[in-house]
Parts: C-alpha cells; structure tokens; sequence
C-alpha cells in the first residue's frame, strides 16, 4: 500500500466504530471519502459503546458492593436464594433499595439499639 492509499472505506453496518481516516487525510479516497455526517456518526457510536462500557463497569462495582454489604452488615438472618440479597432481622433489601434508604435503615437500627441500650442500664 502506497502512502496515499488508504484504508477501505468502512460501511456502516460492519462492526468497526470509527474509521482510521478522518476528514482531511492525505490519502486520495476520491468518491470514498467520509462525509462530515458520516464521520460524526462514527464519532457518536464510539462515544455510545465507550459509555455503554463505562456503565457496565459501575453497574458490575456497584452489584460487587452491594453484596459485601449485604453479607458483611452484621446480622444472621440473611437470604440469598435466587440471587437475593435480603435481611429477614433488619428489613432490607439490599439488591433492590436504594443506598439512601439502606444508610437511613442502618440509622434507624443503630437507635433502636441505643434506646434498647438505654432502656436495659436504667
């Protein structure tokens, strides 16, 4: 291949993101050139599979930590049949809430056992 060949012009069905030259390459396409629309386009779809990739990676952290917390959160009576992560003593379900509403319960149980507390020295 000669300098001022380049690449094949892609089509956009085939599974290649973006191509190797952009507008105002030195190569000579002639009628293959990537039109400006076209260029923007291969610009998008890379930007769609790099944050389709990026939230696959959080959505894959965020299950990680939600299972830590569910077996790491101090209570005995956990159930994880069926991929559930539930607490029958504490009320929460820790793959369906929100992490507000997991931090709040976890609020709410640390009071209820200092009243406990309380109540039990007085």
């Amino acid at each position: 291949m000669s300098s001022n060949e380049g690449p094949q012009r892609l089509d956009f069905t085939e599974a290649a993101l973006a191509p190797s030259c952009g507008a105002g390459c030195e190569h000579h396409h002639g009628d293959q050139a990537y039109s400006e629309d076209e260029l923007e386009l291969f610009t998008t779809r890379a930007e769609v599979e790099r944050l389709k990739n990026l939230l696959t990676k959080l959505t894959d952290g965020v299950s990680i930590w939600r299972r830590l917390v569910w077996l790491r959160h101090g209570c005995s009576a956990l159930y994880g049949d069926d991929g559930e992560m539930q607490c029958g003593a504490c009320g929460l379900d820790f793959k369906r809430m929100e992490p507000g509403e997991i931090e709040a319960r976890f609020h709410e149980i640390g009071v209820e056992k200092m009243v406990r507390g309380l109540a039990q020295g007085a």
